[in-house]
């Protein structure tokens, strides 16, 4: 040993599991970072973000499906009311009054048949050629009975409102304002509104009146003109409401006249029993108060020139162009 001694390394438990310890280290700093998760924190700000994003994006498609929905119920309703007054318009147009000198009546002496056009402010009930025939083998023809007027009913909601009804009997019977088939016509209107118009008032300005009928025997005609106003509360604002407003032209204004046996007897004439039309005296009787034109049989018609063709003189025709025509003062 030369008196020297020599320390002999003594392996230990903790000496030989630390190569196997070093052997698990990473090797680098990144390493470490990429096996790391989220902390608590940081999935709680995603989440919160993430919501805010899904409540801004519902937010706004609810805001375009409201919108389409209200864009949508105004549309219709916009033109179910355009609809109805378009109807209205057609339809008082032809309304029309009859004079035939006496009243139908059965064999019981009850009435059969009454004309009439009764306007109000509010009211409108009336007689057309509007009817049409929708059942097989009705008897009826395109005469009617027609009345327009306001009625309050409950809704699907529960609540009273007023409704625009539409009364139609066909065929004409003795009372013009009652029976018939009675249905909704427009839903939910606030007021409606009948004009009249008076030509012999259009001077001074007032020619437009509430009221007419022809059941008065100062008035023998139908007004010329009709206006019809209808005010509605807004589809999309509760608070407003929506004003309409159509004119209708009634084309007989005149009442329309019929020659009844009594009346033609009246008046001296007899009746063809076999066509029941009344039979002129004049012509049984042969004499005439009319000068009728004669025929000259033996004149020699104009000849015919070709249109176009040829002037008077033979010379041929020319058109100047547009610039240089001239307009005859």
């Amino acid at each position: 040993m030369n008196g020297r001694w020599h320390q002999t390394p003594v392996a230990t438990a903790s000496s030989a599991a630390s190569p196997a310890v070093s052997e698990r280290r990473p090797s680098s700093p990144s390493a470490v970072a990429g096996s790391a998760g989220f902390t608590l924190v940081e999935v709680l700000i995603s989440l919160t973000i993430l919501a805010t994003m899904m409540a801004i994006m519902w937010g706004a498609f609810g805001s375009a499906f409201r919108l389409r929905d209200q864009a949508t119920a105004k549309y219709e309703r916009l033109r179910t009311v355009q609809a109805t007054m378009r109807r209205m318009q057609r339809e008082i147009s032809m309304a029309f009054v009859t004079k035939i000198g006496e009243t139908p009546t059965n064999l019981q002496g009850e009435v059969t048949y009454t004309t009439a056009f009764i306007g109000e402010s509010d009211r409108l009930d009336f007689t057309n050629f509007a009817h049409v025939r929708t059942r097989v083998g009705e008897a009826a023809c395109e005469q009617a009975e027609i009345s327009y007027f306001l009625r309050r009913n409950r809704g699907p909601d529960g609540r009273l409102r007023q409704d625009l009804m539409r009364r139609e009997q066909a065929p004409i019977d003795d009372d013009p304002e009652q029976g018939g088939v009675v249905y909704t016509m427009l839903e939910d209107v606030n007021a409606i509104e009948f004009e009249y118009w008076r030509p012999d008032r259009e001077i001074a300005g007032d020619a437009w009146e509430w009221e007419w009928d022809t059941r008065d025997n100062e008035i023998t005609e139908l007004p010329p003109r009709v206006r019809v106003t209808i005010e509605i509360p807004h589809p999309v604002l509760p608070r407003d409401t929506l004003t309409f407003s159509v004119q209708s032209e009634i084309h007989l204004t005149q009442p329309i006249g019929f020659a009844t046996p009594s009346v033609v007897a009246d008046q001296g004439n007899a009746i063809d029993p076999n066509t029941g039309l009344p039979i002129d005296n004049e012509a049984t009787t042969g004499r005439t108060d009319r000068s009728r034109p004669t025929i000259d049989r033996d004149r020699t018609p104009p000849s015919r020139r070709p249109s176009g063709s040829r002037t008077p003189t033979g010379q041929p025709r020319t058109i100047a162009p547009p610039s240089e025509r001239r307009r005859t003062p």
